[in-house]
């Protein structure tokens, strides 16, 4: 199975989301019909989570495509002002949950156990967790995580000097990091971030089980573009 994840970050109204969706639908259908041993995964804001959900409901039976969360609470439902729960999602068709985002490591100081604990939200609840990590910490996440909930996982490689940056890291380089993940998780798939586009995408192929794509997912044609050379 090869994934590729869209992580729309901090973008997009409801009125974009619905137009992407629809562009998405229209461009992708007849790909996607035909593809094989892959599975798209869409991360809106969690504001426009429902609209994805909606929109899901009435294409997943002819599309390979599965709703994601950019997060989740490191906490059951219960008291805890703002945050948003496993609880909260119950019934949207929430398959997948981003954790650990080298951006909610940085601006929102998440640490270990932070990603640690949100993983057990995700498995208690029926969620897959897609655990990120860079090289220079990717041991020390695994140390924080459940022993049997590690290999239970899929793992994004995030090299923080790719994200956002325009400047992808060679394949060379990320071959011997993705065995090092494999290693320290126990789990098979491993996915690589940071600075995808369609004219990169393809090389990833060999080495990982897909790509998390930023910046080319925002627009639906260049998104497909990239599924596209994937294939």
């Amino acid at each position: 199975m090869k994934y590729v994840i869209a992580n729309l970050k901090s973008n997009k109204s409801n009125q974009d989301m619905e137009k992407w969706l629809s562009e998405f639908s229209s461009l992708s259908q007849s790909l996607l019909k035909t593809a094989a041993g892959i599975e798209i995964i869409i991360c809106p804001a969690l504001s426009l989570v429902t609209t994805v959900a909606k929109w899901l409901a009435d294409h997943r039976s002819n599309l390979p495509v599965s709703l994601g969360v950019q997060d989740i609470s490191p906490y059951p439902a219960g008291a805890y002002t703002g945050a948003v729960s496993a609880r909260n999602l119950d019934g949207l068709g929430v398959k997948y949950a981003l954790v650990g985002h080298s951006e909610r490591r940085h601006y929102f100081h998440e640490n270990h156990q932070d990603v640690a604990n949100k993983v057990s939200q995700c498995l208690e609840n029926g969620m897959t967790p897609i655990v990120c990590v860079d090289v220079d910490y990717l041991q020390a996440q695994a140390n924080a995580i459940k022993a049997e909930e590690l290999a239970r996982c899929l793992v994004a490689y995030e090299p923080l000097t790719a994200i956002g940056s325009g400047e992808n890291q060679p394949v060379a380089e990320v071959e011997p990091i993705v065995k090092q993940v494999r290693q320290a998780f126990g789990s098979e798939t491993v996915i690589y971030g940071g600075s995808v586009t369609p004219a990169n995408v393809a090389a990833y192929a060999p080495v990982t089980d897909g790509v998390l794509v930023g910046t080319d997912s925002l627009d639906p044609a260049v998104f497909t573009q990239l599924i596209a050379h994937l294939i």
